[in-house]
């Protein structure tokens, strides 16, 4: 299991011994018990959202942690100090980037019309590809500026 991951799974808990509830079926004000933790996107899923989830070509790879609440009363309390960003518009833990947007979003946002279509990706994998588009535009930008001086040179 991934001592990485956050939100806390059922093997890494919080100093609360509160149920873990859905994340998806919360924007519907509906509290439904989680029964995995999908680690890519930070997020808890009741049965019928990790159904949604799984068939879903964006997240076909990502592997979920089984969420026992049975456990939460067992496990001793840990603090947790790590902060999480949340999303202005649905309150929700932010887990993806959408790169035509080059914006930070929740499950949620995803899902909406203001993001359908767009090339969206689990933060971590954002953090490992963006270094390379960066290094890709900075060298179009070296060579965009080399053949404009060639051109301007040719021009002379």
């Amino acid at each position: 299991m991934n001592k990485e991951s956050f939100p806390p799974t059922n093997l890494e808990l919080s100093n609360d011994t509160k149920p873990i509830y859905c994340d998806g079926c919360k924007n519907d004000n509906k509290e439904v018990l989680a029964s995995c933790y999908c680690p890519s996107c930070k997020v808890h899923f009741c049965i019928e959202c990790d159904s949604f989830h799984d068939n879903h070509p964006l997240f076909k790879n990502h592997v979920r942690d089984p969420v026992n609440q049975n456990l939460l009363k067992k496990k001793p309390k840990q603090k947790n100090t790590m902060v999480v960003p949340t999303c202005s518009i649905h309150q929700e833990k932010i887990g993806l980037y959408c790169f035509d947007c080059l914006t930070l979003i929740c499950f949620n946002c995803a899902f909406s019309k203001n993001h359908e279509g767009h090339n969206i990706k689990p933060i971590q994998e954002a953090a490992e590809i963006l270094p390379k588009l960066q290094d890709k535009v900075n060298l179009s930008q070296k060579l965009g500026e080399l053949l404009q001086k060639k051109k301007m040179k040719n021009f002379r």
